[in-house]
């Protein structure tokens, strides 16, 4: 019986303690809540201050480095938005003058006019192919690797077939 007593013991301990847990996880919860109420607050404060800044009207001393270095960070995201357009802007200019090709005079012909460029395949000598062995890159240490083998022999890496 004592050993049933014990278990018995143990249980109702382990009942206390996940009470316990569960009561302080409520807690967390409302203070949690509580944070971000009051830091709601606070931000209103804050909005409600920097406003009477912008205004130009009279603040408490303390409180003046604060709204001028709000006033800083605010020019700054503007600064990046209006770069955030222009790279925008330019990308898009670039991408027109993409569209329209040049001819060597430097007349402008539209992109359906100009004349296709053929590229031909280069002479290449049977035994210079015959002797060339071939050879894959690496994907993970760029070492060349002869094509028939499966695992890289310097880094262990599996090949592409």
């Amino acid at each position: 019986m004592a050993f049933l007593e014990k278990i018995n013991k143990l249980a109702k301990n382990i009942e206390e303690k996940t009470g316990d847990v569960i009561e302080i996880t409520k807690l967390n919860g409302q203070i949690t809540t509580s944070k971000l109420a009051f830091d709601k607050e606070i931000l209103k404060i804050g909005e409600f201050y920097y406003d009477l800044f912008l205004k130009g009207e009279e603040l408490h001393v303390d409180i003046i480095e604060t709204a001028r270095n709000a006033k800083a960070y605010t020019e700054a995201i503007e600064n990046a938005k209006a770069e955030i357009e222009k790279v925008k802007t330019t990308k898009h200019v670039k991408e027109e003058v993409v569209e329209e090709a040049v001819d060597i005079e430097g007349d402008m012909v539209p992109q359906n006019e100009v004349p296709e460029v053929v590229v031909e395949e280069p002479v290449v000598c049977k035994e210079m192919v015959e002797e060339t062995p071939v050879t894959n890159k690496c994907p993970s240490c760029y070492k060349s690797v002869e094509a028939n083998v499966k695992f890289c022999p310097n880094c262990g890496q599996k090949m592409e077939v």
